[in-house]
């Protein structure tokens, strides 16, 4: 395992920056570690500090820094380099070879220098100072220029401006105090790193022992237990004390202990069945242990959980697929970020509405929010009502005792996407026009007004305005919903997408030249289909054509064979009627669009006949063809009764019909 070095921040002026390396330069056993240095007074190094202080294990300074470093990093420890007993006594010795009136100066009193001033000559005399500060420090430096004595000793700052006021300096610090205080921080260091060691070995321990798994550590060397928890303890029926250093084999059955790694099995121990993994790792066996009821009610519970929990709308603008559909998106993104009005989604079936509505809400300030989707003819009225505007206890027969919210409540900050709405019965369709206006919902027995803010989207597949016409939605209702309109084109407008849809649906289903092979398939078939179902109804067909090659086992078969392979099933295999379907005979396909060009001949010219007043000329001009073009076509549909009274125009004479 390897060992993560201590890293000890060493503050000082440049003094105590360049003894200290030199220290470590030489001295092999600190060069494990990291040092990182701050030279200078604190203000100067305080930014370089508070960057890396979060990484540092222990400080390493003088006294004044200490006292500094205590105010603003009070949770590091610090190490205080200190002048020691003997190296004063030379220092002052060697200073007092220079001027017989030695002057210490320091941040604190020395108190060592009181049992060492014996030692020295009677005509030595030494002076101690204390300073607090910079100002302090030079006053003392001049106050003792105007007396007789030229020698001081101190520390970094001291030595560094003696010299200013005519003094000389001599540095008490040695590399044995350095080295003391260097040893004093590692062990400091490594009693930190062993008492957070403990403190995590100890919560992971306590973690593994609340978990629900049952946890046994093997060693690979001598198979003896090194670790159990407590839940494998009680499975076992065992205690743990007593279970660490036993052999694996006498507490686990032989099954578990020879069968090797193995993930998510079930075995049975004391009559209790068991989920299990078996894990190898580094030199050492993982046995872990669930029990299957709890791991079956914790399934339950989630399930459970799932179900109940904030409707969220699961859909946003990268699901929708297709570039004939980037025009509606850009408006679709409009319609969310720019505005909180109410939308109405316009088209056909399957063609991706409650994905406009999803994506819609997901892109908007309440995409946070609740979106609760309800598809207004999927449910009998009294059923909607009670779904959409909630009840109160006792408000009908089987009502829940205390109530429920409705959807519009749940929807409250968020979106409602009322599908097929044109389907919502008149009276909930005026109950939802005073929700709109007041922005408040009334439940079904209820009283008491609740305040809503809710953004409805609404969808639909009919045209709501002959719906209006025909009494069958209100057009109070209509008109407020439809304040932003997104209309959705069927698949028939933009063929150009079936490729990238049939690329979604079958993703990874199948291999890419299989999916080439559908691809011709569905287009070759497909070429004048009308697609009733859209995107829905091509999914759906695809869904069968993948079942079939997984049952059949025919994916391996070549391009050609498969081709005609699958074109045979899928004409097998429909479920509608062959006049609506591109599989008809193509004698039957030609004779029926022949009669349906003719039809649409004899309609066309007649109402152009009847325009020009009978003028056949004037009629090919409104057509937009040649006289001679417009001759043939009405030579070929003559028979039409429309057309022959088209003709009989009262009033006009034979030359004005030519």
């Amino acid at each position: 395992m390897v060992t993560k070095k201590s890293k000890i921040g060493i503050i000082g002026r440049r003094k105590i920056i360049d003894l200290t390396q030199k220290v470590l330069l030489n001295d092999l056993p600190y060069q494990n570690n990291e040092f990182v240095y701050f030279q200078g007074m604190f203000h100067e190094a305080f930014s370089q500090i508070n960057q890396v202080a979060d990484e540092i294990e222990v400080f390493v300074c003088g006294r004044s820094h200490s006292e500094l470093l205590e105010l603003w990093f009070p949770a590091i420890p610090k190490i205080v380099i200190k002048p020691l007993p003997f190296d004063i006594i030379l220092t002052v010795r060697e200073a007092a070879n220079i001027d017989s009136w030695v002057h210490v100066i320091n941040s604190y009193d020395l108190v060592e220098l009181n049992y060492v001033k014996d030692i020295f000559r009677a005509d030595i005399k030494i002076s101690q100072y204390k300073f607090t500060n910079q100002d302090e420090l030079n006053n003392i430096f001049y106050s003792i220029a105007q007396q007789r004595g030229k020698a001081v000793v101190g520390g970094s700052l001291v030595c560094d401006l003696a010299p200013k006021y005519g003094l000389k300096a001599f540095y008490y610090y040695s590399e044995q105090a350095i080295k003391q205080a260097l040893l004093e921080a590692l062990q400091l260091a490594m009693i930190k790193r062993e008492l957070k060691m403990k403190r995590s070995y100890e919560k992971l321990n306590r973690i593994i022992d609340l978990s629900n798994v049952g946890l046994i550590v093997v060693n690979n060397f001598n198979y003896c237990i090194e670790f159990i928890n407590n839940v494998a303890a009680q499975i076992l029926g065992r205690s743990k004390s007593n279970t660490i250093g036993m052999k694996v084999a006498e507490v686990l059955p032989e099954t578990l202990v020879n069968s090797g790694p193995k993930e998510n099995f079930v075995t049975n121990i004391n009559g209790e069945e068991l989920l299990c993994d078996i894990v190898f790792d580094e030199g050492t066996w993982f046995y872990r242990f669930q029990e299957v009821k709890r791991v079956e009610k914790a399934s339950y519970n989630i399930r459970k959980q799932m179900l109940s929990r904030p409707h969220i709308a699961k859909y946003n603008f990268g699901d929708i697929i297709g570039k004939g559909l980037s025009a509606v998106k850009e408006i679709a993104r409009s319609y969310a970020v720019c505005s909180e009005a109410n939308v109405l989604i316009v088209g056909p079936t399957g063609t991706g509405k409650e994905l406009f509505a999803a994506s819609i809400h997901n892109n908007s300030p309440r995409s946070g929010e609740p979106f609760v989707a309800v598809n207004c003819a999927a449910l009998p009225e009294n059923l909607l009502e009670s779904e959409l505007f909630g009840y109160e206890e006792g408000a009908f027969t089987g009502a829940k005792k205390k109530g429920k919210r409705g959807l519009i409540e749940l929807a409250h900050k968020g979106t409602l996407f009322l599908d097929e709405i044109g389907e919502m019965p008149l009276p909930l369709q005026a109950k939802l026009l005073r929700v709109l206006q007041e922005r408040e919902v009334l439940r079904l027995g209820g009283e008491v007004l609740i305040p809503v803010d809710v953004r409805i989207i609404a969808a639909t597949n009919v045209r709501l305005e002959d719906y209006v016409i025909s009494g069958k939605f209100r057009s109070d209702l209509y008109y407020r919903l439809a304040v932003l309109v997104l209309d959705i084109p069927p698949l028939t407008e933009r063929r150009e997408d079936i490729l990238d849809l049939i690329d979604a649906f079958l993703g990874d289903k199948i291999p890419p030249i299989t999916i080439s092979v559908i691809k011709e398939v569905i287009l070759d078939i497909y070429k004048n289909y009308s697609w009733p179902g859209n995107v829905r109804e091509l999914q759906n067909i695809l869904e069968r054509l993948v079942t079939y090659l997984m049952y059949s086992q025919k994916m391996t078969l070549p391009a050609k064979q498969l081709y005609s392979d699958l074109c045979r099933f899928l004409k097998a295999s429909q479920i509608y009627n062959k006049d609506k379907l591109p599989f008809i005979d193509l004698i039957t396909t030609n004779f029926e669009a022949q009669k349906i060009r003719e039809k649409l001949d004899e309609e066309v010219i007649a109402t152009a006949l009847k325009l020009a007043c009978g003028n056949k000329t004037k009629a090919a001009e409104i057509l937009g063809i040649s006289r001679s073009t417009f001759w043939r076509r009405s030579k070929n549909v003559g028979g039409n009764v429309a057309f022959r009274n088209a003709q009989k125009t009262p009033g006009k004479s034979r030359e004005q019909s030519n």
